[in-house]
């Protein structure tokens, strides 16, 4: 049906390899290949199969005239895409994401646990509703090799053809033809994103963060980033100062270890690649140390409380319907003594958003250790929003100031690089919109598909063109089995549920109302277990939501609990 979009090899170099030959060991050439996905085709398939086009369109149309400009809700709207599509705006253009990683595929502990390490390049849509971002499936595998290939043959050789294909992409498009209208569609590329690692690695920049340039957004000396708590803007990298650091070649000074094989790319300059990842950066990096110095403080030096009471109130706190997926392990006494708190980036956020309520009974209110938590809650809740006031982009440079200050007085320690990616946060936002929208959480669990595709076969022979195709051939049966309008449907519901006579009679009034307000009917209606509407599940278990903000109370929320859900047949869904 030609659903399929074969992975292509692509020869980039040739190594020697031994082979026993009549009991004599001998070396040979072969050719050394890497996986690319023709994107132009995976993309046609994509938007002239399902309603995925329209749904972007009208995504786009949405952001760009029923919105406050005072405020930023997508990337699309930021000041970094709309200098990208400078001159362009006649023609639809769509933003893509490229993400880069490392990830194993052999056992993390075995013996051959870094021969087949892989490093994946997905790709994903800058433009799509939050519901539809969020999901694995519309995250696509561009490319797949292996990283010892990298290290060995360079970023120039191993990204070439990715990088032709994303020229052609933005230069000559594709045609499309859906719903019998015919579209021509252009794809920019809009930010490259991934670890700090990842991202210096393909970038170009000095890959060891102890170097004596280590930042990427600019060039303040190693020393300086240990206590430098306000962006410097005069050492912010540009284009100039790039190329001249290009020309220096001298990683020591400069920080630069090549030139940016994306720069090829003609809307795309690595200079101006603002973004950054608040997973690896806030949740495995400045949470972790700020809430492992701080449990260290109040357990073994001030004495507020003990493990033993910690670890009670993590195991016996209430986290919700939501949130117990995610809860947070038991601390080891061990790890504490260091300041160190195993978890991984969802569990952390997790104890990070709850320990105010976990241990705030038992700590001194006017706790300097307290404040360090409390502006750090700040700081990742206006990180986490999904969209950003340009106030907030204020309040947001001042309260990194203010911990950076309050953790450096308080830990008697240097600032680690982690630290020191927060003070450009507010330039990064500023530039390319809420920072919630472009992070690695979903890309990372990408890496668990192609993962138990590897666990599941034996042979590790052509490993990338292997999981590459299962991919592609997992992409071709979703669209061989959903419908044509496959994301118009933003409601699951769960089991129907039978109440109590009492408790129908109770609702009885409530519906006959709703049935004269909005044409329904009793006969038509049932209750149900749970909802999950557009991506956030609702069910009966003491959830509260907010209702409405009031106007009397400083517009506080009003908070409601959800004490039945039922949907009339053939309708939407709806909540008492």
């Amino acid at each position: 049906m030609g659903l399929l979009v074969r992975p292509n090899q692509v020869v980039v170099g040739e190594r020697l390899n031994d082979r026993l030959l009549e009991g004599r060991i001998i070396l040979e050439p072969k050719s050394v290949e890497i996986t690319l996905i023709p994107l132009r085709l995976v993309f046609k398939q994509i938007l002239e199969h399902s309603n995925f086009l329209d749904v972007m369109l009208d995504n786009l149309k949405c952001l760009k005239e029923n919105v406050d400009p005072h405020i930023i809700y997508s990337f699309t709207q930021s000041k970094l895409w709309k200098d990208k599509i400078y001159g362009r705006e006649n023609k639809i253009i769509i933003p893509l994401f490229l993400y880069y990683d490392d990830f194993q595929v052999n056992n993390p502990l075995g013996s051959h646990a870094g021969s087949q390490k892989l490093g994946a390049v997905y790709i994903s849509f800058g433009c799509l509703p939050p519901e539809l971002s969020s999901l694995i499936d519309n995250i696509f595998l561009a490319s797949l090799f292996k990283t010892d290939d990298l290290n060995t043959f360079g970023n120039k050789i191993i990204f070439k053809d990715l990088i032709e294909e994303l020229k052609f992409l933005e230069i000559s498009g594709i045609d499309l033809t859906v719903n019998n209208k015919n579209y021509k569609i252009y794809f920019s590329l809009g930010l490259i994103i991934g670890d700090n690692l990842g991202l210096h690695t393909i970038l170009g920049f000095v890959q060891s963060f102890v170097a004596c340039y280590p930042c990427r957004f600019c060039k303040t000396y190693r020393n300086v980033c240990h206590t430098q708590i306000v962006q410097d803007d005069n050492n912010l990298r540009n284009t100039t100062n790039y190329s001249t650091d290009v020309l220096t070649n001298n990683v020591s000074i400069t920080g630069v270890n090549e030139l940016c094989v994306w720069n090829q790319i003609d809307s795309f300059s690595v200079t101006s690649n603002y973004s950054v990842d608040i997973m690896h950066d806030l949740l495995e990096g400045v949470c972790m140390y700020d809430l492992g110095f701080i449990l260290k403080e109040m357990v073994f030096n001030l004495k507020y409380f003990t493990i033993e009471t910690l670890n009670n109130k993590i195991e016996s706190f209430n986290y919700g319907p939501i949130d117990i997926r995610n809860r947070p392990p038991l601390i080891s006494n061990e790890n504490l003594k260091h300041g160190h708190l195993k978890m991984s980036a969802s569990e952390m956020l997790c104890f990070t958003k709850y320990l105010g309520l976990i241990i705030g009974d038992i700590v001194p209110e006017h706790s300097e250790l307290w404040l360090l938590y409390i502006i750090l809650k700040k700081i990742l809740d206006l990180l986490l929003c999904k969209w950003v006031k340009k106030e907030d982009i204020l309040l947001l440079k001042t309260l990194i100031t203010e911990h950076h200050e309050l953790y450096l007085r308080l830990s008697h320690s240097n600032l680690k690089p982690k630290h020191h990616h927060m003070i450009h946060y507010p330039l990064i936002i500023s530039q390319s919109g809420p920072l919630s929208q472009f992070w690695c959480m979903r890309f990372e669990a990408k890496h668990k598909e192609l993962k138990e595709t590897a666990h599941s076969i034996t042979s590790r022979k052509n490993i990338t063109l292997t999981l590459a195709l299962k991919q592609q051939l997992q992409l071709s049966y979703r669209l061989l089995t959903t419908t044509k309008n496959v994301y118009s449907s933003n409601i699951d519901l769960g089991p129907i549920i039978t109440l109590p006579q009492e408790t129908i009679t109770l609702y009885n009034n409530t519906i006959t109302f709703m049935s004269t307000q909005f044409d329904f009917y009793k006969d038509n209606i049932i209750f149900l277990s749970w909802i999950r509407l557009k991506g956030i599940l609702y069910n009966t278990k003491n959830m509260s939501i907010i209702l409405c903000l009031s106007q009397e109370h400083n517009m506080l929320p009003t908070f409601g609990k959800i004490e039945s859900l039922f949907v009339k047949v053939g309708g939407c869904a709806e909540g008492k």
